[in-house]
Parts: structure tokens; sequence; C-alpha cells
């Protein structure tokens, strides 16, 4: 796995207020900034570290994600959810992220989001779908919120979630 510790984010926060005297717009603060990190937790990074490099199987990928979501909800750094991007073909693997929600308090730093944005900037690219790449897919180990499913289709990556089954004669049940 290469390094991606922090996904750094910068959100342009301006104040606008209305000028009494000229009726006309104007920042209050010059384009103040409000900034914040998302990291996934050290222990995490150096489990993934202890990692092989290849999970041939998509049952022994999904050993691994469901291992690190349990050790994300022990050491009470986040809720008991984690996902991984590896190669679809080889088992390579990209990177595992988990939940940080609470401890970030950001709502959309859900295992899938965290999983994504570090793949991409390890990668160095948006696009994980481009045909100029391997496929990659995404194990995650709960059934996606709407949030999520709706970044899978724009990262283009195929999909495997544990406890999620379709079937011919219901639209989906648990197994």
């Amino acid at each position: 796995m290469q390094n991606c510790n922090h996904i750094h984010l910068t959100l342009s926060h301006n104040k606008l207020l209305q000028n009494s005297d000229t009726n006309k717009i104007q920042d209050e603060n010059n384009s103040s900034k409000m900034e914040f990190t998302l990291s996934l937790p050290d222990w995490a990074i150096e489990e993934q570290k202890k990692m092989p490099a290849y999970f041939p199987t998509v049952e022994s990928r999904m050993k691994e994600v469901i291992r690190l979501s349990r050790l994300n909800f022990e050491r009470g750094t986040g809720g008991p959810f984690a996902a991984g991007i590896f190669e679809r073909d080889t088992g390579k693997l990209i990177v595992i992220g988990v939940n940080r929600v609470v401890p970030s308090k950001c709502s959309s730093a859900h295992a899938e989001v965290m999983t994504i944005s570090c793949a991409q900037k390890i990668l160095d690219t948006f696009d994980l779908g481009s045909t100029r790449l391997p496929v990659y897919q995404l194990v995650v180990n709960w059934r996606p919120c709407v949030m999520c499913f709706g970044g899978y289709t724009l990262v283009r990556c195929t999909i495997s979630c544990h406890c999620w089954e379709w079937s011919r004669t219901r639209t989906d049940h648990w197994i």
C-alpha cells in the first residue's frame, strides 16, 4: 500500500453582507477559509504495512476488510465499517479505509468515502474506471448508504458487499 495518511480538504466560506450605503454585496472577511483534514487512524496505516500486497480471492479481501472494521470499533476510532479497493483481477491491495464519522465530526467520513479518496490520491486520478487503469473492486463490509452508493457511480469500480445478496424473487435481502 502506498502512503495516504491524510486527506486534506479546503472549503471556502465567504460571508457576504449587503452594504446599506451602496446597496452592494461585499465579502466581510475577504475570502476567509475553513479547513479540515480527514485521516485514517495510525493503527490502520500500520496494519496495512503488515498486510500482503495481494489478496487472491474475494473472500480473502473481505476477511481483511471485516478484520479492520472490527479493529476500528474495538479501538474506538470509528464505527464498525471498513472498505477496501483492490485490483479486481490480481487482488493487489490499493488501500483499506475505515469509518471516521464520529472522531472527525464529519458525517461524510464513511469508510467507502475514506477508501475511495485515499485510492484516488494513491493512484493520482479521480477516475478509477479509466481504461488506462486495471479494473478496481471496492469491497465493503456492509450495505452502502445512498451517499456512498452515489459515489460508486463516479469512480466506476466494481462492488462486492458482505451481507447483501441480490435475489430474483426479492429486490434484496440480508444473508
